[in-house]
């Protein structure tokens, strides 16, 4: 029988098991798809613990994950655009309310999936959604002029990552700031312009040697994965007139922000959330998306940053895998 990793209430990751689960049908204008590989994101943490407001599922058991990469199983009457076996990414429409990617099989209408070409791996289409739509939302939001500098701290991290390779191909400069200084090398060596490790400094140590380092340039925006003093520094670097968008709370659900930046210097602290701006995009627009990211797929652009993988039985492991300092790229679980 299919199983599916689902939590049985808030809490922290031990809340997640193994259930065995019957396998969905495809009813007219449906498809079944066989999720075969989802990855553990941050927002997946925070949703089991009852801190994401896209995941609040009306009652439990409730699965969790926002995306996926499959393979379609079986069709429903009517269905002409996909065939069984064919590659998908399926669009997890009910992920809020608990119905999300880390189960075997899911029933979805067939407008929710999108097959997908062979030269993209399984690990990019697993990933295809969440890091990859909200560096281009956020990229389109910070509106940089080409030429210039961006900013952002979890440098190091999967988006970190992806945000250097698509700004360079844009040519934007990044500054980035990361945790420990072992990573300096590791994204200079990617194409980031300035890295700057906060190991065993002060914030306004920090903010000086990136200040050092721009010497006469400015940095147009910054974006925040950190809240905490990470959104402080960020708030430093900018220019005045600058934006700092928030879109992770990686040091926990307070921000610091000096009072006389956002007075006299007249900068823009905004949050960015992924659902705000898909829900906002027109079909085209969304398509458009995630066809310039698959287009820098083809063009080897960008290359994910992808980790270690474990069984979908094995939710548990993966998750605190998924937390780990230096965990070596994204957290897969695999059916």
């Amino acid at each position: 029988m299919p199983v599916a990793a689902r939590i049985h209430k808030f809490g922290d990751p031990s809340t997640i098991k193994i259930d065995d689960v019957p396998k969905p049908t495809a009813g007219p204008g449906q498809v079944v798809v066989h999720v075969r590989l989802r990855p553990v994101n941050p927002s997946d943490y925070l949703s089991i613990s009852g801190e994401y407001p896209g995941f609040t599922p009306k009652e439990f058991p409730a699965v969790p994950g926002l995306e996926g990469y499959g393979v379609i199983d079986t069709i429903g009457e009517g269905v002409t655009s996909v065939q069984p076996g064919q590659r998908v990414v399926p669009f997890f429409l009910n992920a809020k309310n608990g119905d999300g990617s880390w189960q075997e099989y899911v029933v979805l209408p067939e407008q929710a999936v999108m097959p997908i070409p062979d030269f993209v791996t399984d690990e990019a289409a697993a990933q295809l959604i969440v890091n990859p739509l909200a560096v281009l939302g956020m990229l389109k939001e910070l509106n940089a002029p080409e030429g210039s500098y961006i900013a952002q701290n979890a440098a190091g991290s999967v988006l970190g990552r992806l945000l250097i390779q698509i700004a360079s191909h844009r040519n934007l400069k990044t500054v980035n700031v990361v945790r420990r200084a072992v990573q300096v090398p590791e994204l200079k060596a990617l194409g980031a312009d300035i890295v700057v490790s906060t190991e065993g400094k002060t914030i306004e140590q920090v903010s000086v040697e990136i200040k050092d380092a721009l010497t006469d340039a400015e940095i147009h925006g910054a974006i925040d994965a950190v809240a905490g003093e990470g959104t402080e520094l960020s708030t430093k670097i900018v220019k005045d007139g600058g934006k700092v968008l928030l879109y992770g709370v990686l040091e926990g659900l307070k921000a610091s922000i000096s009072a006389s930046d956002l007075l006299f210097r007249n900068l823009t602290v905004k949050g960015f959330w992924l659902s705000t701006l898909l829900a906002t995009l027109s079909q085209e627009e969304l398509g458009g998306f995630i066809g310039e990211y698959i287009g820098l797929l083809a063009q080897g652009v960008v290359r994910p940053f992808s980790g270690e993988v474990f069984d979908l039985k094995d939710a548990f492991k993966a998750v605190q895998k998924s937390v780990e300092v230096g965990r070596g790229g994204k957290v897969f679980l695999r059916s």
